[in-house]
């Protein structure tokens, strides 16, 4: 019993000790810039990545590799504070009508891919802003990095209004 009290102790503290060495972002202002899920590279398209803008607006844009997905941005106002941010959704962009088809060979991972239609911006009410965990994480090539919950983001631009290739 004695032995199990003990490894219950140990693991405790050691989460202890690795939670205060996490970095937090102090302010609204270090998140300014493109942050892209997972990985600094750019290739042809990006990955989900968000914006966020110097007036406290952000979008967040699903992948441009998900060929099924019909949600393709949320657009809201954030704050950071007290090691968390803040994230209040205003609208949503999806994909309304097209055709699923077959995904071509080698450059689509899905089966089946939606072709066409229309992008539709669906305005949220009443949202209420919903924290999420923020801290700083190690950089990749040179990339800072954050890290959103459990998602790694690195940066890939300073200016939100400019494309980072």
């Amino acid at each position: 019993m004695r032995l199990l009290i003990i490894i219950c102790l140990s693991f405790y503290i050691k989460g202890a000790i690795a939670q205060e060495q996490k970095q937090y972002i102090s302010s609204s202002k270090e998140l300014v810039g493109t942050w892209q899920y997972n990985t600094p590279q750019l290739g042809d398209a990006y990955g989900k990545n968000f914006q966020f803008y110097k007036n406290g607006t952000f979008v967040l844009n699903y992948s441009q590799y998900n060929d099924i997905g019909r949600i393709a941005k949320i657009t809201g106002k954030y704050e950071a504070k007290d090691s968390s941010i803040y994230l209040t959704l205003v609208s949503r962009t999806e994909v309304e009508g097209g055709k699923l088809v077959a995904g071509s060979y080698g450059f689509q991972k899905e089966e089946f891919v939606l072709n066409g239609g229309k992008p539709v911006t669906i305005k949220q009410t009443g949202e209420k802003p919903e924290p999420f965990v923020l801290t700083k994480c190690k950089s990749k090539n040179g990339a800072k990095c954050i890290q959103i919950n459990n998602n790694k983001y690195y940066q890939i631009s300073v200016d939100p209004n400019k494309d980072p290739q």
